[in-house]
């Protein structure tokens, strides 16, 4: 079977590869990286970790919650890693872990709650928002969870 020319494709001569050169010196083609980007790139590519790299176990904060590198793809958000620790299981996605004082950065276990869903908790978030009752009112329920 024979391929005509056209499927082939087009085939330049020399002279006109160096012409179609000549005419693109100067031009910026595509995006230029940074050389800080373009190390950070090549040694990516080697498979080394740069400064930017964050090792399994970091805590940082972010949106006003600490959250902790659980794999080198994922985080999650410290209270719930603290939970899930605590009670020996992972949560159910429909499960929500409140901070009693209202006070996202103390993660101690008496401080914390577990909503067996959102709808729940977001009508005691609303209660407490219009005083309709006081948001001391929960005391840690962990125990509950650890058991099951």
């Amino acid at each position: 079977m024979r391929i005509s020319k056209s499927k082939m494709g087009i085939k330049h001569t020399k002279k006109h590869n160096d012409n179609i050169s000549k005419s693109m010196v100067g031009k910026l083609v595509g995006y230029k990286h940074s050389k800080a980007t373009r190390i950070r790139m090549s040694l990516a590519k080697k498979g080394k970790r740069t400064a930017l790299y964050k090792a399994i176990g970091t805590i940082t904060i972010y949106n006003g919650y600490y959250w902790i590198k659980e794999t080198d793809k994922t985080w999650k958000q410290l209270h719930r890693y603290l939970v899930e620790v605590y009670i020996n299981r992972k949560l159910k996605p429909n499960e929500t872990v409140h901070h009693i004082d209202g006070n996202k950065l103390n993660n101690r276990l008496r401080n914390l709650y577990i909503f067996k869903n959102r709808h729940s908790h977001n009508s005691f978030s609303y209660l407490v928002k219009y005083k309709i009752i006081n948001k001391f009112i929960l005391k840690s329920n962990l125990r509950e969870f650890k058991h099951e």
